[in-house]
């Protein structure tokens, strides 16, 4: 039997409760998608696949990171396009259903429910990249199962109950579209079109969408049928929801006991007025007890719907528990002996009497994603006795709602932190930077004093990167963040430009040598050692220095010009830092002109190669020749390769460079041989980036084999600050190319880390005295000490010395008393052109006619 009063509260704290939950899922399913564009992989691998770039390795990563994300979640499907529109990557099964939906309305998304034997989530968002850039978007379906049991398993409300939920359609909004259950017709799901306005009255859904809830009896709905029921606004999506039973079955238990009840009356008239009174006594104190009973409910649901609409206002912690106490308080039996405490993420908040003496009380705990993350305590002062269980269900409703707004605070709070925070360091990102500096700015204009903009980039990251792995990369990126706020005050701000880049912000400084100082603390703290998981990585930075308002007036100009000297400390040798002077635009412009040519020298056959001879003593033979790279271009001339080489390092372009340098000597060795001449061995220079490209060994192989040419015809030289990049990986390369018969050579040997452990674990034949000890060394006693140790050296590991650079008799005659056999430099003979050095062999016999 259906009791009216209990039963239209029912329907309106049901309505209540699944609006909670529908907000809360929708929230989650957007919240889980949002997390997925903010990933910097995936966001990577976006702009790569973009590119053109290694797409079937970069699609397979991103393909099997997704598809691992539809395991661990309720996605069903995720798609990804890039910024043209088309279709990049598709994992999973995405629905086909276009006859069941509806718009969920929301700023963050274009986000549809759909019904395909369930409920199902479809969300399709912009992908922005570090720099607010729109780079392509991404479509998720991700299944409802609570609301799909709300529906399909609802509690009992009627035979003729439905829940309706609707969002407005069409040019007016006079139209819905809605999914309704009938718990009549085994709980199934049908999707309608209706209107706002029948026979113009307003059905209950209509008042929802107009952001009202309530109850209503006698209201008509969509059937022109009289009902009573409960309706409610889903304000953060645009949508209603009512739940609702034929008013006819909510008053049938009444009309249907009229005819007894009358005969009752009849009987009772006859038996007299004592009997009537003795049975009429008992009915109207059940009467006065559920009126009294109604009352409270009316109250508890006053205070419900209290609370919930304080905690969809943007009120904060503070109010919103105050607010829960002040509404709790009246509606309790006794509310002027009522005490509360809400304990809330470890603070407390007490109603105004509250005393720690209270004991006689009831608690409901307050859960965050099913963890106990507090309590909401009701007491008496007197020892009266509490409603139960009316009292303590709604105290439990309390602390359950208080518990879920927690949670969705928490979830705009970390979608707002991560929309100005970089996401691997938790360092402000770049367009919180922009917002620093102006703030900056502004304090150094009212303070009269100056601001210092440091641009740090990370020199030799991306080599660590690549040969280490990306989940190295960001280890050693988060160190880096830390060393760098280890450097600074309180006050200033380190951020993340992007990649390797970092900013650092100085305010209030008086003048340009505090710059300096913060600077070179930066440089000597990032060129310590940094130890992640047992490896040992080497990593500097250069650091670019503009300075407010002497080199910019603007957030804007500050980071410009910053940016331009960091390029120029990296031109000046890496790991210093420089101060922005305008000459600086200049030379960055030639610079570029620089790179953009050198990108063509290949096509125009511009560049072309030296070679110096390495000589035995004392017969003077020769028995090596170094490859010396050169450049001529048509309308500069020739170019160094101190300004060229290093450009060709920064952009990559040094691999297609080395290649095609190792197969030119390969065809000059060949050549040579054809002459019917004996050809020594040929030393190339091999970079970083061409020691740590994937396919080295392949590649030299693949050029001896199209070449002809015997890998014992060649020694390939590297320098020391190699061997410190990934160790083991570059003890199995320089042993895979030992085992060809190739020799390996370590140039500019003493500049570098000099490690003793590291030249016993190389396959390493040769050291390369650097020029810069062989300079002066017969004039200065630590230079001579140096190199005397370093011929020892060799000698004790058996590895042969050449000495670079020798230009005098005097450095000769030292060198060869300390045991060095092998000399190179222009004492000798300077780079000579395939030609100069043909000639210079025939005629000294170093080439033997066959």
């Amino acid at each position: 039997m259906l009791q009216q009063p209990e039963y239209i509260l029912k329907l309106q704290t049901l309505t209540q409760n699944n609006v909670m939950v529908i907000e809360k899922k929708i929230n989650e399913a957007i919240l889980d998608t949002q997390s997925q564009i903010n990933r910097p992989f995936l966001i990577q691998s976006i702009q790569q696949l973009d590119n053109k770039s290694d797409l079937i390795t970069i699609g397979y990563n991103l393909k099997v990171s997704i598809k691992n994300d539809l395991e661990e979640s309720n996605f069903t499907g995720i798609s990804l396009y890039n910024s043209n529109g088309k279709q990049v990557l598709s994992v999973g099964q995405f629905s086909t259903k276009i006859d069941a939906i509806i718009p969920v309305n929301t700023s963050k998304a274009r986000v549809f429910l759909l019904w395909d034997n369930g409920f199902i989530l479809r969300t399709n968002l912009n992908i922005i990249d570090l720099k607010g850039k729109f780079i392509g978007s991404i479509l998720s379906e991700r299944k409802l199962p609570q609301l799909t049991n709300m529906f399909l398993k609802p509690e009992k409300i009627g035979k003729t109950g439905q829940i309706v939920l609707c969002a407005p359609w069409g040019m007016v909004n006079r139209e819905l579209v809605c999914f309704l259950t009938s718990l009549s017709n085994n709980y199934t799901v049908e999707f309608k079109p209706l209107q706002r306005i029948v026979n113009d009255e307003s059905l209950p859904m209509d008042y929802a969408l107009k952001n009202r809830s309530g109850i209503t009896i006698g209201m008509k709905d969509y059937r022109s049928i009289p009902i009573a029921g409960a309706y409610s606004p889903i304000n953060m999506y645009d949508l209603g929801l009512v739940l609702k039973i034929d008013e006819e079955e909510l008053f049938k238990p009444i009309t249907s006991k009229l005819g007894p009840v009358a005969l009752s009356m009849a009987v009772l008239i006859i038996v007299g007025i004592f009997l009537l009174y003795w049975l009429v006594r008992p009915l109207v104190q059940k009467l006065i007890k559920s009126e009294q009973e109604l009352t409270k409910r009316i109250s508890e649901n006053a205070c419900l719907y209290a609370i919930r609409k304080n905690l969809l206002s943007s009120s904060s912690t503070n109010e919103v528990c105050h607010q829960i106490i002040d509404q709790l308080t009246k509606a309790m039996q006794f509310p002027q002996i009522t005490e509360i405490k809400i304990e809330l993420n470890g603070q407390e908040f007490l109603s105004r009497n509250y005393t720690s003496a209270l004991f006689h009380g009831l608690q409901s705990e307050v859960k965050i994603k099913g963890v106990s993350s507090g309590s909401l305590q009701v007491y008496y002062s007197e020892n009266l006795p509490f409603l139960i269980p009316q009292e303590q269900n709604l105290i439990n409703l309390i602390a359950d709602d208080l518990g879920r707004w927690w949670e969705l605070i928490k979830a705009e709070q970390y979608i707002t932190h991560s929309a100005a925070h970089d996401e691997l360091t938790g360092l402000p990102n770049r367009r919180l930077l922009q917002d620093r500096i102006t703030q900056v700015l502004a304090q150094g204009i009212r303070n009269d004093s100056q601001t210092a903009v440091l641009f740090i980039d990370l020199d030799n990251f991306k080599n660590i990167n690549d040969s280490l792995g990306h989940d190295m990369g960001d280890l050693l990126l988060k160190e880096v963040a830390a060393r760098l706020k280890s450097c600074v005050r309180a006050e200033d701000t380190v951020a993340r430009q992007g990649g390797d880049e970092f900013i650092v912000i100085l305010c209030d400084i008086s003048n340009a040598q505090k710059a300096s100082v913060v600077a070179q603390k930066i440089l000597d703290i990032l060129v310590s050692p940094i130890n992640i998981k047992n490896k040992e990585m080497h990593i500097g930075c250069s650091i670019g220095i503009a300075l407010f308002p002497s080199d910019g007036k603007n957030a804007d100009e500050l980071l410009k010009n910053s940016d331009t000297a960091m390029y120029h400390a990296k031109e000046s040798g890496r790991n210093n830092y420089q101060f922005f002077t305008p000459r600086m635009n200049q030379l960055i412009a030639e610079r570029r002109v620089l790179v953009t040519e050198l990108h063509n020298a290949l096509k125009r056959e511009e560049l072309f190669l030296h070679f110096q001879p390495v000589v035995r003593m004392p017969d003077r033979k020769i028995i090596s020749l170094e490859v010396l790279l050169r450049w001529k271009h048509p309308k500069m001339g020739i170019v160094s390769p101190l300004k060229f080489i290093p450009l060709a390092e920064e952009t990559g372009i040094i691999v297609q460079i080395g290649e095609w340098v190792i197969k030119s000597v390969c065809i000059q060795i060949k050549a040579w041989q054809a002459q019917g001449y004996v050809v020594p061995r040929v030393a190339i220079n091999l970079s970083i980036r061409q020691l740590q490209h994937k396919t080295i060994i392949t590649d030299i192989n693949r050029i001896l084999d199209e070449t002809g040419v015997e890998a014992k015809y060649i020694t390939l030289e590297i320098t020391e600050s190699m061997l410190a990049q990934n160790i083991e990986e570059m003890k199995t390369v320089l042993s895979h190319l030992s085992a060809m018969e190739m020799q390996i050579s370590l140039d500019d040997f003493g500049t570098g880390y000099s490690n003793l452990s590291y030249l016993k674990g190389f396959s390493i034949n040769t050291l390369k005295i650097d020029r810069s000890f062989i300079q002066d060394i017969v004039t200065d006693p630590n230079d001579a000490a140096i190199t005397v140790a370093i011929i020892a050296m060799a000698r004790s590991l058996n590895m042969e010395i050449i000495a670079e650079g020798l230009e005098t008799e005097e450095q000769l005659n030292f060198l060869s008393k300390q045991g060095c056999d092998y000399f190179q430099g222009y004492y000798f003979s300077k780079p000579l052109s395939i030609k100069n050095i043909t000639n210079t062999l025939i005629r000294e016999n170093s080439f033997n006619k066959a």
